[in-house]
């Protein structure tokens, strides 16, 4: 294999980022997935208000992630539902981190000092 054929890890982690952002714009189930691994955990107004649906319409995507076990729902109160990307996929949360933080750094270089 040439080093041309190679994917660094960087490469393949942004491009990752690409594809989910892409699918975003298509799939409820991804974008309710990339606001749990950007805000950590949300409640369902919280991820209704993330993905600009109502939290009853919602309800039902989330219902999917759970028994695919995407998603866990924790109960702090019997009024109070939490939702969290399940353990197999809390990665993703530090994936988002790590690239939102570069994009910060890169966005920064650009700016030109004012004097």
């Amino acid at each position: 294999m040439s080093s041309a054929e190679v994917i660094t890890s960087e490469k393949a982690i942004q491009e990752l980022i690409k594809l989910l952002r892409l699918l975003s714009q298509e799939s409820i189930h991804v974008r309710i997935v990339l606001a749990l691994a950007k805000k950590g955990c949300l409640s369902l107004r919280g991820i209704a208000r993330e993905v600009g649906m109502a939290p009853k319409n919602v309800r039902k995507y989330l219902e999917r992630l759970e028994a695919l076990g995407v998603v866990v729902c924790l109960k702090p109160s019997k009024k109070m539902f939490l939702y969290k990307l399940s353990d197999a996929f809390s990665w993703l949360h530090e994936l988002v981190k790590n690239v939102e933080q570069q994009e910060e750094s890169k966005a920064e270089q650009k700016v030109p000092a004012v004097h």
